[in-house]
């Protein structure tokens, strides 16, 4: 039982009150210390969580950006293709020549 003799050789020397505040900031330190680590573990996993959240929702995104421009693209194409078609009806009734020029940058080339 040498650290009982130890103990009570510093509380003779620096006396109770001073063990005492001692064995508080110990207590302290370590409560502290055991507090920051669990807070820094559970800070890092809810910001990897929420990193993971944000690129899941910039894919979704990004994924349906592309199909709206898509659809975009596919609609201007049909209209532009109608307009020629509309176009070339309108110049055969009125007797006008055709644009042939338009008719072949028809990138579908489905006027008759």
């Amino acid at each position: 039982m040498g650290s009982a003799n130890e103990i009570s050789t510093l509380v003779q020397e620096i006396g109770i009150p001073m063990v005492t505040a001692l064995l508080f900031a110990g207590c302290g330190w370590y409560l502290v210390r055991y507090i920051l680590t669990s807070i820094v573990a559970k800070i890092t996993e809810a910001q990897s969580q929420t990193e993971k959240e944000i690129r899941d929702i910039r894919n979704n995104d990004i994924r349906e950006l592309k199909e709206i421009i898509v659809a975009l693209i596919d609609k201007s194409s049909t209209q532009q293709t109608d307009l020629i078609r509309l176009d070339s009806m309108l110049r055969v009734k009125f007797g006008l020549e055709l644009d042939e020029k338009r008719i072949g940058r028809n990138p579908d080339n489905k006027v008759k």
